[in-house]
């Protein structure tokens, strides 16, 4: 079986796993997929917040489709002001955030997103707890007070449901029952009416993104992943009842944030200092690496300094903090790059001084190739140079 093909059952595996979780909760299980997409597939997080956005889109208006169904439409055209209500603070929400993420330092970004799932763990682990099916009646009486909180409630759940890639039902249905007083079952329903439009606004506004390529790159898992996460809902929405749901929310929470605490690492130096991890049982050293420099002619030379240089301004968005990131003096850090545009002729860095946000410095589309294709040289190399690092090591250290 090619890795493609593996790639691929392991999307579908994965896919069919998280919606059958979600299906189990009455939930699309985005929340879930995006650390997974992250940490499993190696998705930039730029890259794996568009692509799960795009599966939330595609699981959501399925979702609709059967979810109208169970509820009568006239039922839910009697609440669309409620609908409304929440898509005035929503769609303003997703629309801004969206755009901040496409500008945002993957550093932030990645910190951010840390908060947002830690965020959710903790509703799940209220929803498990607080009894939603009792609640009677709105948190306000109807009037101006409920039309403000309902505005700011859909505002901060766009915000979320945009840098997170999720439908954000978790929050949606929590806040009709509690604001409005709706039955939780009805909830669901107009939860999706709300969802759908929040995330074709994010979505649409990450099209401007070159980080939106990933849906092209990534078409064939992104396929599998969407066939094995409405399969998995199927069988999820079957074992409904077969499994306490206080129970249950509790463990996906706490599995929600262990995945949220795991992806807590920063990109950086520190990425490096723990090297790439060989066969403890082959090694006798806590760590052992190999890093190339790869020479082109007479003026290229791309080695661990450039490399780790540009991944910093990567996460960083500004050569002066990448600088300090790895503790180098700026003028140095300038250097290496001005030599590195010159030496190809061809931009790899692009800085900008002044303006109302200070300036910045990014990686252009070569840049990231190039970042992309060291990374994984790398990795062969290590791969492929194990019994040469145990011979390595057998000189250093002596016969283990």
């Amino acid at each position: 079986m090619s890795s493609v093909s593996k790639r691929n059952g392991k999307g579908f595996f994965s896919g069919a796993v998280i919606g059958a979780l979600g299906g189990l909760i009455g939930l699309g299980g985005a929340e879930f997929r995006l650390p997974v997409l992250i940490g499993s597939f190696k998705i930039p997080t730029l890259e794996a917040v568009i692509f799960n956005k795009a599966m939330s889109l595609a699981v959501v208006a399925i979702a609709l489709i059967f979810r109208t169904k169970s509820i009568a439409t006239d039922q839910l055209v009697e609440h669309l002001d409620i609908v409304m209500n929440l898509l005035a603070g929503s769609l303003i929400g997703a629309w801004w955030a969206a755009g901040r993420a496409i500008k945002m330092s993957r550093i932030w970004l990645d910190r951010i997103i840390l908060l947002l799932l830690v965020l959710l763990s903790f509703v799940m682990f209220s929803e498990a707890w607080l009894p939603l099916h009792s609640i009677s009646g709105g948190l306000f009486q109807p009037g101006i007070a409920t039309i403000i909180a309902g505005v700011i409630s859909g505002f901060f759940i766009g915000i979320v449901a945009a840098l997170l890639g999720v439908a954000g039902g978790e929050l949606l249905i929590p806040t009709i029952v509690i604001l409005f007083g709706v039955d939780i079952k009805l909830a669901g329903s107009l939860s999706l009416m709300i969802s759908l439009p929040t995330m074709i606004v994010g979505f649409s506004r990450y099209t401007n993104a070159d980080a939106f390529q990933i849906l092209k790159k990534e078409r064939p898992l992104f396929v599998w992943m969407v066939i094995g996460s409405v399969i998995g809902a199927a069988i999820g929405g079957l074992l409904v009842g077969l499994f306490p749901v206080k129970v249950l929310m509790t463990l996906l929470g706490v599995i929600l944030l262990i995945s949220a605490i795991k992806r807590s690492n920063t990109p950086g130096k520190n990425n490096f200092e723990k090297g790439i991890r060989m066969n403890k049982k082959a090694l006798i050293s806590d760590f052992i690496l190999v890093r190339p420099r790869i020479y082109i002619n007479d003026n290229i030379s791309l080695g661990p300094g450039k490399i780790d240089l540009l991944r910093a301004i990567d996460g960083f968005h500004s050569l002066s903090a990448a600088a300090k990131d790895l503790g180098i003096p700026y003028k140095r850090a300038w250097l290496l790059i001005d030599t590195l545009n010159k030496g190809i002729g061809k931009p790899v860095v692009i800085t900008s001084t002044g303006g109302s946000k200070g300036g910045g410095s990014v990686l252009t589309p070569l840049g990231q190739k190039l970042l992309s294709w060291y990374d994984k040289t790398e990795a062969n190399l290590n791969e492929q140079s194990q019994q040469d690092l145990q011979d390595l090591e057998k000189i250093i250290f002596g016969e283990s």
